[in-house]
């Protein structure tokens, strides 16, 4: 599958679109600038981040890939710079002050800030972060190493089978055809491929990251608690999407949302306030991965394309908040048990967790080829990633399965 692009789009400069950006908002965060100048730098921020978008790196992979960061970067610093202010608010529990005297140390606070997106150790550390791992230095990275080998076997798997399996794979541009038109079993196990592939890629970059900076004693392996939660919290979307998937961008989605529903008056803990917080939170998500989608087409009109996928994932957990909080009126125990506000302890059927999780697993998969498509259009980016050796699929010549 090539990965080659053939554009007149000018080049991607990473220091220019990723390094230069970072560095004025660590720099804009140790000054803590007034309100109107911040203002004025998300605008010129967000000026670059459309041309960045616009230019290519020559290969459509890493378009998505830089997209993708683009975007993650402008709305970071949409909630850094507008909604919150660091210096003030936030505190790390190592921290004997709010921040460090010295311009050098508060420099390199506010980096820390920016790069911490999840706020382990830190006041705003986000909600349901999987325990914080308390092993030796040596075991940790024994552990990182064995899941950082299982995980490229699972993405190499992946890549295997789409190419093995004409079915699973079609030419870039006909993926969403083909989603749709293909059989349910179909559409259910390349959404369950594409799934994994996407899970991989976050997974080993985590790993990598997580080694590097534990072998190289910056970090504890208390810094670096799992990218992902338990798969037993997956027995509703509100569990899979709060506690499963990986928190990476909930510091200012939920930062953002929460901004957004105290300025229009909405008042926390009622049904309005979880259904415009969900509205803001998904569509910040669809903004996050829209940069990688423009950037791999070579066009602005894809800045939404996959901003359907989490509309669709935003009526089903309003579809399932509404139908959980109708049971609990109607006093329908068990089916309180189904929604998970009751412990599995009580009263709990193997057959009604296998349907929670089943519900899930739909939920996710049949509207996956709206979230897929700009992966694939993009040469089957996530999965071109890996290089040219494939262990699995040396593996499988061997004995002549493929």
């Amino acid at each position: 599958m090539s990965t080659s692009v053939n554009s007149k789009a000018p080049t991607f400069h990473p220091a220019l679109y990723l390094v230069f950006p970072n560095i004025v908002l660590i720099v804009a965060l140790a000054a803590n600038l007034r309100l109107s100048t911040r203002l004025a730098l998300v605008i010129a921020h967000t000026a670059l981040s459309l041309k960045a978008v616009a230019a290519t790196t020559g290969r459509a992979d890493q378009d998505y890939m830089m997209g993708a960061a683009v975007s993650e970067l402008w709305l970071t610093a949409v909630h850094l710079l507008l909604c919150v202010t660091p210096i003030r608010d936030y505190k790390h529990e190592d921290d004997s002050e709010q921040t460090p005297d010295g311009w050098l140390a508060r420099l390199y606070w506010c980096a820390c800030v920016k790069f911490s997106q999840r706020g382990i150790g830190w006041n705003y550390e986000v909600n349901n972060v999987p325990k914080r791992p308390t092993s030796t230095r040596r075991a940790f990275l024994l552990t990182q190493a064995v899941q950082l080998l299982l995980y490229f076997l699972l993405m190499d798997a992946c890549r295997v089978a789409l190419d093995a399996f004409p079915v699973l794979r079609t030419h870039t541009g006909d993926w969403e055809v083909a989603m749709l038109s293909s059989t349910l079993t179909v559409r259910v196990i390349r959404a369950l491929i594409c799934g994994c592939v996407v899970m991989s890629s976050i997974k080993l970059q985590y790993l990598i990251l997580s080694i590097g900076s534990v072998a190289a004693h910056i970090n504890e392996p208390k810094d670096w608690p799992d990218v992902f939660g338990s798969w037993s919290n997956a027995t509703t979307l509100a569990g899979f999407w709060g506690k499963t998937w990986h928190k990476i961008i909930t510091r200012y989605a939920t930062g953002i949302a929460t901004r957004i529903c105290h300025f229009i008056g909405v008042n926390r803990g009622t049904s309005l306030f979880y259904v415009t917080y969900v509205v803001v939170v998904f569509h910040i998500s669809g903004l996050h991965h829209s940069g990688g989608d423009a950037m791999a087409r070579r066009s602005l009109r894809y800045l939404w394309s996959t901003g359907p996928y989490f509309q669709v994932q935003c009526a089903l957990l309003i579809l399932e908040y509404g139908a959980i909080r109708a049971f609990e009126r109607l006093g329908l125990n068990h089916l309180k048990v189904m929604a998970g506000s009751k412990k599995p302890s009580e009263a709990w059927d193997t057959r009604v967790k296998m349907l929670r999780f089943a519900w899930v697993f739909m939920a996710l998969a049949l509207p996956s080829h709206l979230f897929v498509d700009g992966p694939i259009e993009a040469g089957g980016a996530l999965l071109s990633s890996l290089g040219p050796f494939s262990p699995v699929g040396s593996v499988l010549r061997y004995f002549g399965d493929v």
